[in-house]
């Protein structure tokens, strides 16, 4: 059971640094259509955190500490991704549940 709760919190941690990973080329993709005028404003976004390889590394631990937790929670207790009536039990109506 711990090797398929790590195993799970790691790929959760994995997934988050690849969205944030993806956010970021995203906001790259946009501000160069921004400096070419194809967007209706000259606005840009701050992608990779304008460069500052410090703050990159610390938002992307973030993220994949985040997906740790949240994998490993999700797999290692049982019924919590299906939500609080089934950790309470399935006899139990909405309202009593919520």
């Amino acid at each position: 059971m711990a090797q398929i709760v790590g195993v799970n919190a790691f790929g959760e941690g994995l997934e988050e640094v690849s969205e944030e990973f993806w956010l970021d080329i995203a906001k790259s993709l946009y501000n160069g259509a921004s400096a070419l005028g194809l967007t209706a404003t000259d606005r840009t976004m701050e992608a990779f955190d304008g460069g500052d390889l410090s703050k990159v590394i610390s938002r992307y631990a973030l993220n994949f500490t985040g997906g740790l937790i949240g994998g490993g929670v999700a797999v290692g207790l049982p019924g919590f991704s299906g939500g609080i009536k089934d950790m309470l039990g399935s006899n139990m109506s909405r309202h009593q549940a919520y």
